[in-house]
């Protein structure tokens, strides 16, 4: 009877250690997943950050693809009308001016360097076209960046003009820099025009055209998420590690 009466204070104490230890088991259990989580968040915001500029870049090379094919369509119809001996505004001709204007492409043609057909006035043309001899590239123009296609035929020098990026001396709630609607990019991914950049838009004869960069002050934020992440994941890890040791 009287070791009965011991028993509880000794249950008592048993039963407090088991449920100290089961504590203990699920608190490093939790620990060790929410490490595990912070650290797999950590990363796969890294892929996701790394990822985005490669995201905005296809897309880009995508429906620049697409506009390219316009210009050679343009520009072989333009060459037709030459082959005619049309150079001249007519009716016929200026008939396609919508269709032109829809699609944001300017074409010129030059004959002994004399400018004789145009179908829009908004590429500010000026002498830098005629010293131009590749057949495609990256042209600098008052209000912006083009990407052109050059045909030579004896004496006429056809032009098409496809315009990338807008770049204005003064800028206001009408005149805007940036890169073209068309592109779908975000407004913070900005014009690259260096011959080596990393993030590059290929023209279908895979000459590099232009590159897209992100500007800093839009991944300063999210570039430290990832290190934030891993950095408490790690902490909490090592405390964990530490009161099981001590434990």
């Amino acid at each position: 009877m009287n070791d009965f009466k011991l028993f509880p204070p000794y249950y008592k104490k048993i039963r407090y250690i088991a449920l100290g230890k089961m504590t203990g088991k699920i608190n490093t259990t939790l620990g060790l997943f929410a490490a595990l989580f912070l650290m797999i968040a950590a990363s796969v915001c890294f892929h996701l950050q790394s990822g985005s500029v490669n995201d905005s870049v296809e897309r880009a090379q995508n429906n620049f693809t697409l506009k390219e094919k316009r210009v050679t369509e343009t520009m072989n119809w333009l060459s037709n009308q030459l082959s005619k001996n049309v150079l001249d505004f007519n009716e016929s001709l200026l008939s396609e001016s919508d269709y032109f204007n829809k699609e944001e492409i300017v074409l010129l043609a030059y004959r002994n360097d004399s400018l004789k057909f145009w179908t829009s006035n908004f590429a500010p043309v000026d002498q830098s076209l005629r010293e131009l001899n590749d057949s495609e590239g990256m042209l600098h123009l008052r209000n912006g960046w083009y990407y052109y296609q050059l045909r030579q035929n004896k004496n006429v020098r056809l032009f098409g003009l496809l315009l990338i990026a807008k770049e204005y001396d003064v800028q206001n709630s009408y005149f805007k820099n940036g890169f073209v609607t068309w592109l779908n990019l975000s407004e913070d991914c900005k014009l690259n025009t260096k011959e080596k950049s990393e993030h590059a838009v290929l023209s279908k004869n895979k000459k590099i055209l232009f590159g897209i960069d992100k500007s800093e002050n839009s991944l300063d934020g999210q570039s430290t998420l990832p290190a934030w992440l891993f950095f408490i994941g790690l902490l909490i890890f090592s405390f964990t590690l530490v009161r099981y040791a001590y434990r």
